[in-house]
């Protein structure tokens, strides 16, 4: 007979309880396990792509006061790691600010910010990285106490393991990117809201506003909260039957708080720009810019009405960077996903990416937690207190079909979805040591499938597509080769003085010259380039490749040729390492100019 379910002997929402002296103890020192893992992946990656402009940017807040670079992303998080460059007082060049509306210049001025600070700039990356890694605390902390209070102690065990070893969390909290900051307060955000909703006094309304303000202050994506809540109140006091008696009031509350959380947005941008009239706005996405000549390409569609004398009462960077971000999107890009490269995105990108590079224990864990929620109707509530958010951050992420490459986009909703599968920690406190065995094998399997991924934790994924090692047939880019992996090519070709004549290819906007990375560019086979000029000599196919897997399988096809290549070696999961004898050299050469020649007769008959 199948085992009958015991329902574990314990409420689904816990008044707050004082931590024992042993349980502090517990909190610590998996916290400084986290600390100390962020740090060495901090100080063992190579600069990704995106962390220059994050940090030339924050520097610039701090030096100028000024925040119009990398506008797309709000400033919290970046002032925040350039703090401690304060006491290098690094070289700067703002000089390509030009205020061309329309115009990103980060990723270049992050370029030269480091190649102008050669003695420094590691120091520079390291230190600015270990300034962010308390965020992730902070997140960690909240999940604790939030999965404590909702579905008892053991989850609040459960919560914190799950959030000391998330590879995700892991590999994208040790960088100057605003994914894993805007995680963690977006959870505080939700946290305290949920505490209002519970006792709805002025100090917790006042907590819910703050903490939304510096929610909004780390990542755009988090203005979904401000819906989800008046969605999750009017839901929850409905059922309540509350509605008619509190509505009114609670609703005037709800409405401060959000006015209060644009205060503090305001005041995190120093109000710079705030109350500018709606039609003193260039626009460049679609949907503000309007209808304008095929010869512009920006514009503002409320200019020449009445709503464009309306004050913006939002500082005009943030509403700059929103614009920009929208433009991304309009403009699309080319996505990747399982082997098909597409112009645009697919809707269900997300939600595969989130299940290939999630450790499988959470699905155990979140099956353990189904089936103590379909025993007591009690958590409900408590299921919908995280799972509200964490759908309306998917969905809204989702809703952007522009492209879809970067599962860090929907980041912010893993640790409501943390929260939501500790629930499955009830169980250890049921009398059957079966249920209590899942729990320990889903956090046992989440925590030995990360720490063997170390230190290559952003290239993590999951055992459904044949683990890290073959993700790259999925996923591309962001999700495990962002030029992370730099510095550890350079120790394979110190290693291997034989591999000779080497060229690289890899994901990077980071002048690898400044760690004595200068190679040759790998040798590609692009048909239209051979179409305008010779073909390169033949000599330049033998000899040691270093490609990394976003140029093998992403764009045209250069690098297509490697694929039927075995390599002979890896450098984490983001490169791979192939040799080409001078007789393969040979062979592909000649294949390569038959395809050549051939190629003006196939255009010729299309």
């Amino acid at each position: 007979m199948p085992p009958v379910l015991e329902t574990p002997p314990m409420e689904c929402v816990f008044p707050g309880e004082r931590l024992r002296r042993n349980e502090w103890c517990g909190l610590l020192a998996l916290l400084l396990i986290h600390a100390g893992l962020l740090a060495w992946l901090g100080a063992t990656y190579s600069p990704t792509y995106d962390e220059p402009g994050h940090l030339a940017a924050g520097y610039r807040i701090w030096t100028t006061g000024r925040i119009d670079l990398y506008s797309v992303n709000p400033p919290l998080v970046k002032t925040m790691a350039a703090a401690p460059l304060r006491l290098l007082s690094p070289e700067t060049d703002w000089r390509l600010i030009t205020g061309q509306v329309g115009f990103r210049p980060e990723f270049m001025i992050g370029r030269l910010f480091l190649a102008n600070n050669p003695d420094i700039w590691w120091k520079m990356m390291t230190l600015a990285r270990w300034a962010c890694i308390p965020l992730s605390l902070l997140g960690a902390v909240v999940a604790f106490h939030w999965a404590r209070q909702l579905f008892g102690r053991p989850a609040g065990w459960v919560a914190l393991i799950l959030w000391t070893f998330d590879p995700n969390l892991l590999g994208n909290g040790c960088l100057i990117t605003p994914d894993v900051g805007g995680s963690s307060l977006g959870l505080l955000a939700g946290y305290t809201f949920w505490r209002w909703l519970q006792t709805p006094d002025a100090r917790r309304a006042f907590m819910a506003s703050a903490c939304l303000a510096l929610a909004l202050l780390t990542k755009s994506t988090l203005l979904i909260l401000g819906p989800a809540w008046i969605a999750f109140w009017g839901i929850d006091r409905l059922r309540r039957g509350q509605l008619k008696t509190h509505g009114r009031r609670e609703a005037l509350v709800l409405l401060l708080i959000l006015m209060g959380s644009a205060y503090g947005l305001n005041l995190g941008y120093g109000f710079q720009g705030t109350g500018t009239p709606l039609k003193e706005f260039e626009f460049v996405s679609r949907a503000l810019m309007g209808d304008v000549p095929r010869n512009k390409y920006t514009g503002n569609r409320f200019r020449g009405s009445w709503t464009g004398e309306l004050p913006v009462m939002l500082p005009s960077e943030y509403v700059r960077g929103l614009d920009l971000q929208k433009k991304d999107f309009d403009q699309g890009r080319w996505s990747y996903l399982a082997g098909e490269l597409k112009w645009g995105g697919w809707w269900y990108f997300y939600l595969v990416a989130i299940a290939i590079k999630s450790p499988l224990g959470y699905g155990l864990l979140l099956l353990l937690a189904l089936m103590r929620w379909g025993r007591d109707p009690r958590c409900r509530e408590s299921v919908f207190a995280v799972g509200l958010p964490l759908a309306a951050i998917v969905a809204f992420v989702s809703a952007e079909q522009g492209f879809t490459s970067f599962v860090r986009y929907v980041l912010p909703g893993l640790p409501y979805g943390l929260v939501l599968i500790s629930g499955a920690g009830v169980w250890i406190q049921s009398h059957s040591p079966r249920w209590r065995a899942g729990v320990i094998t889903g956090m046992a399997w989440v925590v030995i499938s990360s720490v063997v991924t170390l230190p290559h934790s952003l290239g993590y994924f999951n055992e459904l597509v044949g683990g890290s090692s073959n993700g790259y047939h999925y996923l591309i880019d962001a999700n495990l080769d962002w030029g992370q992996d730099l510095g550890l090519v350079k120790e394979w070709i110190d290693k291997h003085p034989e591999a000779r004549p080497v060229t690289f290819t890899g994901m990077s906007v980071f002048d690898s010259r400044l760690i004595g990375l200068n190679l040759p560019r790998t040798p590609d086979f692009e048909l239209q380039a051979f179409q305008k000029k010779p073909m390169p000599p033949k000599d330049t196919y033998a000899g040691w490749h270093i490609v990394s897997v976003t140029a093998l399988r992403f764009g045209d096809e250069r690098y297509a040729f490697f694929n039927e290549l075995t390599p002979v070696d890896r450098i984490g999961y983001s490169t791979l390492i192939y040799y080409i004898s001078p007789e393969e050299a040979d062979l592909l050469y000649s294949q390569f100019q038959k395809l050549a020649k051939a190629a003006p007769r196939v255009n010729e008959k299309l």
